[in-house]
C-alpha cells in the first residue's frame, strides 16, 4: 500500500516537473523568436526595405568569397552562409546561444555532427525555420523562386501581422531528430506539400512558436497553420486559405523545392 502511494506521488511529481520543463522551454523559444524577428526587421533598415534572403542555392559569389567570424574566433563561410542563421547573427550582436540554438537543439546538433561540423549543423538546424518560399525568397543566381508571390521588400506587404516569417521547426539527420531546421515549407506551394514534408514542429502542447512580420510572436496548432493566408501575402490579399501558387508563362513563378535536407 505504501509502495503504491509512493509510486503515485512520484508519477505526479514527474508530471509536474515535465510540465514545468515544457513551459520553460516554450518561454525560451518565444524569447528567441522575439529576438530573431526583431533582428530580421532591422535588416531592411540598412537595405532600403529589402528583406533578407531566406536561402541561397548554388554558387553565390558575394557570399562564397566572404567569411564571418564568430565571437569564439571560428569562421563560417560558403554553404554555412547560404542559410539565414549566420547572416542574421550580426543583427543580434552575434548572439547564437538562446537565439539560433535554443533548449535541446545545440546538444542534438553535437550528437548528429562531428565537432568540426558543428557550425555547419547550426546553420542547418536553427530552432526556428524561415518561411523562405514567401518571405525573403529562395534565391538561385539572380532569380527568386515564385518572385511574384514572394515578399522581398517591406513595401510589398500590406498586412504584416498576418505574414509568418519564422516557426518552430525540426529535421532528421542520420535518423536523429533535431529540434530545428533552417526553413519551413508552407502547406502548399505549387502543389500540396505537407502530406510528405512537414517541418513545422508543434512541440509545445501541440503548438508551434511563430514570429510574424509585424514583430509579434504567437503560437499556433498545425491545423491553424494549414491556412495559407498566414504564409503568403497573396493568399491573404485574395482571402484564400487554400491558396496554391500558379505557374506563370512569363517565368514569374520558378524554382523547385530545393535547398532540402
Amino acid at each position: 500500500m505504501v509502495a503504491s502511494i509512493i509510486a503515485v506521488l512520484c508519477s505526479l511529481a514527474f508530471a509536474v516537473f515535465s510540465a514545468a520543463t515544457q513551459q520553460a522551454r516554450k518561454a525560451n523559444e518565444i524569447g528567441a523568436a522575439k529576438t530573431i524577428i526583431t533582428a530580421y526587421l532591422a535588416y531592411p533598415l540598412d537595405h532600403n526595405g529589402s528583406l533578407m534572403v531566406g536561402h541561397y542555392e548554388g554558387a553565390v559569389p558575394e557570399l562564397d568569397e566572404e567569411a564571418y567570424e564568430l565571437p569564439n574566433g571560428d569562421e563560417v563561410s560558403g554553404a554555412e552562409l547560404h542559410r539565414y542563421p549566420f547572416r542574421l547573427a550580426p543583427y543580434m550582436e552575434d548572439k547564437i546561444d538562446g537565439t539560433i540554438l535554443v533548449n535541446r537543439n545545440a546538444g542534438q546538433i553535437r550528437d548528429a555532427f562531428s565537432s568540426s561540423q558543428f557550425n555547419y549543423g547550426t546553420s542547418l538546424c536553427p530552432a526556428l525555420g524561415i518561411n523562405y518560399y514567401f518571405v525573403g525568397g529562395l534565391k538561385t543566381g539572380s532569380e527568386v523562386a515564385g518572385a511574384a508571390d514572394c515578399a522581398t521588400n517591406l513595401s510589398q506587404v500590406g498586412s504584416a501581422e498576418s505574414l509568418l516569417v519564422f516557426a518552430s521547426a525540426f529535421t532528421e539527420v542520420g535518423g536523429k531528430k533535431i529540434d530545428g531546421r533552417y526553413g519551413v515549407e508552407p502547406p502548399s506551394y505549387r502543389a500540396k506539400l505537407w502530406d510528405a514534408n512537414l517541418h513545422v514542429d508543434a512541440r509545445y502542447g501541440g503548438k508551434a512558436v511563430c514570429a510574424f512580420l509585424d514583430g509579434s510572436v504567437r503560437t499556433y496548432t498545425i491545423e491553424e497553420l494549414r491556412d495559407m493566408r498566414l504564409w503568403s501575402m497573396r493568399a491573404a490579399m485574395l482571402d484564400d486559405e487554400n491558396y496554391v501558387v500558379k505557374a506563370s508563362s512569363s517565368g514569374g513563378i520558378g524554382g523547385g523545392r530545393g535547398g532540402r535536407r
